[in-house]
């Protein structure tokens, strides 16, 4: 995958990885198990949203395997490689 993209795709995963973790803060915070500095856009969101970010650029830049093994290159026919004579 290019950078270019891989870049859009981490930084798209990023803004959404924030919002989603936004969402579940405001729906925590009223309950009485929610610590009290849990709050919005708090390092703790920031940080996941961040790792998740980077975890995505990492996958989106790694080669595939080869699937075959490498076999080498052959001289051409008109090419002499072997004494002269």
């Amino acid at each position: 995958m290019p950078d270019f993209v891989a870049a859009l795709v981490a930084a798209a995963i990023f803004c959404g990885g924030l919002i989603l973790l936004n969402g579940l803060t405001r729906m925590i915070m009223p309950l009485p198990i929610a610590p009290a500095d849990l709050a919005e856009n708090g390092l703790l969101q920031y940080g996941a949203a961040l790792a998740l970010a980077g975890a995505t650029w990492r996958r989106a830049l790694r080669r595939p395997p080869v699937s075959r093994p490498i076999t080498p290159v052959r001289p051409h026919r008109g090419i002499r490689t072997g004494p002269a004579s």
